[in-house]
C-alpha cells in the first residue's frame, strides 16, 4: 500500500510551468518512490517525459527528500537543507 505521508510532484516537459502533484490515485498501487526511481530511470512517467519531480515527506514538515531533474529552485534550496540536516 502506498505511503500517502510521501507525495509526489511531478514537472512534465509538456508542461514546465505545472507542478503536478500526484495522488495516490494515479500510482495504481506502487508507492511514492517506487514510481520516483521509475520515473528516473525511465525519464517518464504515465506516458509522458519528466522534467523534474520530487518527494515531499508530510510527517516530517514538508521536507523535501529525493529531487530529479530541473526541480524549482525553492525545491533544491529545501532539498539541500534536508541533506545537510542528515549529515
Amino acid at each position: 500500500m502506498p505511503n500517502a505521508r510521501r507525495r509526489l510532484h511531478i514537472v512534465f516537459e509538456d508542461r514546465p510551468e505545472e507542478a503536478v502533484r500526484v495522488d495516490r490515485a494515479w500510482l495504481l498501487g506502487l508507492s511514492a518512490d517506487e514510481a520516483f526511481d521509475r520515473g528516473s530511470q525511465a525519464g517518464l512517467l504515465f506516458d509522458r517525459k519528466i522534467r523534474a519531480m520530487w518527494i515531499v515527506d508530510r510527517t516530517a514538515g514538508d521536507e523535501v527528500r529525493r529531487v530529479y531533474g530541473q526541480a524549482p529552485a525553492e525545491i533544491k534550496d529545501r532539498y539541500d537543507a534536508f541533506l545537510s540536516q542528515a549529515e
